[in-house]
């Protein structure tokens, strides 16, 4: 299992693609759409500081990451509708992986569960990774309170407890 510290994204957020990143944001311009995507940033929208930081992380890692509010502006993520609903089928369609951003914030995500199942129904659970942002006090999230079908994503078969067994989360810490 990937984690994501806080600082790998302060890290980003000093980089050349932050910046686009955000001028995408202020210009508020809509991806084609047949655009391809290598990952599909599935995300609380209440984190949109850190998933824009994580979109730069990633990519300046050469791979195109979605993120809804940032590629297509106009779609509202505060109700459920059918062009939304829609706007997100295509998008995961075109899109090679869903990581599955674990964070506070994911717990009250509407979207999130709806977006992991339909993902995992069109292309299978191989291509979804459940990835946390931590920091030195939020562990917590690790353990899915509520949202246990998580480990069923864990690419490499690494499960919370084995993480603590043996002790990379200890590791992650540092």
């Amino acid at each position: 299992m990937e984690i994501i510290k806080r600082s790998q994204l302060n890290e980003a957020l000093k980089t050349q693609n932050y910046r686009m990143i955000c001028e995408e944001v202020r210009q508020k311009r809509t991806a084609p759409l047949d655009m391809t995507y290598d990952i599909f940033l599935c995300h609380s929208t209440d984190d949109h500081e850190e998933i824009r930081a994580l979109k730069a992380f990633y990519e300046n890692q050469g791979k195109r990451a979605y993120v809804a509010e940032i590629d297509d502006p106009g779609i509202s993520s505060n109700g459920i509708n059918k062009h939304t609903a829609r706007t997100l089928q295509n998008r995961m369609m075109h899109s090679e992986e869903l990581y599955y951003i674990l964070s506070k914030n994911s717990q009250d995500s509407t979207w999130m569960p709806w977006e992991v199942g339909f993902f995992d129904g069109k292309k299978s659970g191989i291509k979804i990774k459940v990835v946390p942002i931590v920091d030195e006090h939020d562990y917590e999230i690790l353990d899915f309170p509520g949202h246990e079908y998580l480990e069923l994503y864990s690419k490499d078969g690494t499960t919370i407890q084995s993480l603590r067994l043996n002790r990379a989360i200890d590791i992650a810490r540092s």
